[in-house]
């Protein structure tokens, strides 16, 4: 099978977008000419500019609407934009187009998952892994992101099954605190814009919301900060969590809380944030401490910390 020109352009990868480029057969539209080329929606989209290469790509697909190669940079534009949504809906269409194509079926698949689509973003990466060639690069790649979705699946069972599962319910989370490591975490520097302050923001509200609970001893402030769902670090249970937190407060002296300072986060985009900060008052040489957060009902609160 001949491979398609716009293959072979397209193999530099977004950090947000596994851009794989592998099997496809060559359409006569694909190399039209038009006023905007496909190299000059590419140029765009390699120097980073997401805005530009979607505006571009949308100026090629009004005079070549079938063009592929330029159909896949404009749902990497829009995912790099936030726009998952409509990357999804742009990346379906030209799966149905191309069924056998793995590069499409593992970027659709990534972004199914991180929408918490998960049953059939597996059902996406199974095709990518039937479609890769067993010898390539890419097949480890598409492996580890399918292994990461049956992680989460395993983690919403597991979640389903109550107290009696706890333990296996931390050992994933453990293992997949973010659903970012399928593909490559969106960190707030590499987020657009209001995005990267929005993720910031959301975490070091809570993580402040929660020191200064802690530092006034108000039980109710700090839990109000987690989710029912939050999980201890092991050994330790909820049950003893709790009333080792309620005896800390207790005696505890009040006074001003600490500062969340060094902070950085990665996020999913949509449901997850993982937070590495420090306190002010940490000694310089302690580890970063990290928190896992869950959006409920609105809310950021915390599912996993340590």
């Amino acid at each position: 099978m001949r491979q398609a020109a716009w293959r072979r352009r397209i193999m530099p990868a977004s950090r947000r977008l596994c851009l794989l480029g592998v099997l496809v057969g060559c359409t006569s539209q694909a190399v039209i000419a038009a006023d905007v080329s496909a190299e000059d929606v590419q140029a765009q989209r390699t120097g980073g500019e997401a805005a530009a290469t979607l505006r571009q790509a949308n100026e090629r697909l009004a005079t070549v609407p079938n063009d592929p190669q330029t159909r896949f940079m404009k749902a990497s534009a829009l995912a790099d934009l936030g726009r998952a949504d409509e990357a999804i809906v742009v990346l379906d269409k030209l799966a149905a187009a191309y069924p056998q194509r793995a590069d499409v079926a593992n970027n659709l698949g990534v972004l199914l998952a991180r929408a918490g689509r998960l049953n059939e973003a597996r059902e996406q990466l199974a095709d990518a892994v039937r479609h890769a060639p067993v010898d390539a690069s890419e097949y480890a790649e598409i492996q580890r992101n399918l292994g990461d979705v049956y992680l989460a699946l395993a983690g919403q069972a597991y979640e389903r099954a109550g107290n009696t599962a706890a333990a296996r319910r931390h050992g994933v989370y453990q293992l997949l605190p973010v659903l970012s490591r399928i593909d490559q975490p969106r960190t707030a520097a590499d987020a657009p814009g209001a995005a990267a302050d929005e993720l910031q923001t959301a975490a070091r509200a809570v993580l402040t919301r929660r020191a200064k609970g802690r530092a006034a001893g108000d039980l109710q402030a700090v839990l109000s900060t987690y989710s029912e769902r939050y999980e201890p670090p092991e050994p330790q249970s909820r049950a003893e969590w709790l009333t080792g937190l309620r005896d800390d407060l207790k005696t505890g002296s009040p006074g001003p809380a600490p500062a969340i300072v060094d902070l950085s986060a990665t996020s999913d985009g949509a449901t997850r944030i993982q937070a590495d900060y420090r306190q002010a008052d940490d000694a310089p040489e302690a580890a970063k401490h990290r928190a896992i957060l869950v959006r409920e009902d609105g809310q950021w609160r915390i599912v996993a910390d340590r």
